[in-house]
């Protein structure tokens, strides 16, 4: 981990501040925006068994531990 790099990103009030090239340079490599919170709730995905392309959320907080449907 870069933690030079790291360090230098945080500030005296302790926020992660980086410059715009790095951001620009994530969103680039990941395809991904660099807030995450802008990005998909959803991914799609194929499905291994059946090919269908299926919604997978990136999280399950909030959700019901048992799920309502089944395959």
């Amino acid at each position: 981990m870069p933690w030079q790099a790291v360090n230098a990103c945080i500030t005296t009030q302790f926020n992660y501040e980086v410059p715009q090239v790095a951001k620009d340079a994530w969103v680039h490599a990941t395809g991904r925006t660099w807030d995450n919170l802008e990005d998909a709730k959803e991914e799609k995905v194929k499905c291994p068994r059946c090919s269908n392309i299926v919604l997978i959320p990136w999280t399950t907080c909030g959700m019901p531990e048992i799920p309502t449907s089944t395959l």
